[in-house]
């Protein structure tokens, strides 16, 4: 069994529906869509279709842009400094060069460990959007 279809039977348990894409290298890309209250946030997982163990990676995008806070870069780094300290737990926070926050986790997986990976998706869920709760909080304090 390849790790896709694995993947495809635990988010079919699970009542979870993604946009599956292939990608031309041969790998496979799950696209879904987050929603908490107003914040919504894109993820994707991707990995190579393997029989084998293979990596993959999962993205949370949209979590917010440093210059939409209104904080200066020293703010934003120190911000993602403590928060990858504090509260992202296994994924990562970044920012890219444009200002973009997003969370990210890499990791490796076999047609028999994706359940995991599902447990991994509902905890970058949780943690984008305590993330951007925080963020805004931020916000809302150099904005008094």
């Amino acid at each position: 069994m390849k790790v896709s279809e694995s993947f495809e039977t635990v988010l079919k348990n699970r009542d979870l529906k993604l946009d599956k894409k292939d990608l031309c290298d041969g790998g496979i890309a799950f696209l879904g869509l987050y929603s908490e209250g107003e914040a919504e946030f894109p993820f994707s997982v991707v990995f190579d279709d393997s029989e084998d163990r293979t990596d993959y990676q999962i993205t949370y995008e949209g979590i917010g842009n440093g210059k939409d806070f209104g904080l200066d870069l020293f703010d934003v780094l120190y911000s993602i400094n403590r928060l990858n300290q504090e509260l992202v737990a296994y994924y990562t926070l970044l920012v890219d060069s444009d200002g973009e926050l997003f969370i990210r986790y890499v990791g490796r997986v076999t047609p028999f460990e994706t359940f995991t990976l599902y447990e991994l998706l509902v905890i970058g869920s949780k943690i984008a959007s305590e993330v951007r709760r925080t963020l805004l909080e931020l916000k809302d304090e150099n904005d008094s």
